[in-house]
């Protein structure tokens, strides 16, 4: 609604008045384009992060305006990839223009962070047996069932 973009748009503007950050996070940069609040996030950061996208989520972003960069960046935004347990490639934007990097993360590091289904089932029988999250996490490492 109107009411919640305003909102947003307020906490958006207090926190960079006072040097704080707001720090929103999606599975697709489509979704900031779908409720005017996450539009108003997106238009207000001074840094954007994207990972890996469909070709055509860059293509029809470049298209509609909603992404201003060279064909080259497109490219490169085009290029990322991810490959699950190994590392994820993004984009950065920020005040100074585009960089891009790889995320790598150890294995203890990737269970802490991870969504998926089976890796957190597992910690969640593992607590359930009485381990701490500290200690699954590191039983399922040592036997390499991080996913």
């Amino acid at each position: 609604s109107h009411a919640t973009a305003k909102f947003i748009e307020g906490v958006v503007r207090r926190a960079r008045k006072y040097t704080g950050a707001l720090i929103t996070g999606t599975q697709s940069i489509d979704d900031y384009y779908n409720n005017v609040a996450a539009t108003v996030c997106l238009q207000n950061s001074d840094w954007t992060v994207l990972l890996a996208q469909k070709a055509e989520t860059i293509d029809r972003l470049v298209a509609d305006n909603r992404l201003s960069v060279s064909p080259h960046i497109a490219g490169q935004l085009k290029s990322l990839q991810s490959v699950r347990g190994l590392f994820s490639e993004m984009g950065v934007k920020g005040p100074n223009g585009w960089f891009f990097g790889r995320l790598l993360l150890d294995p203890f590091s990737l269970a802490v962070y991870s969504s998926k289904g089976s890796t957190v089932e597992k910690i969640n029988r593992l607590r359930e047996q009485g381990y701490s999250t500290v200690e699954a996490i590191r039983m399922l490492v040592e036997e390499g069932q991080v996913e």
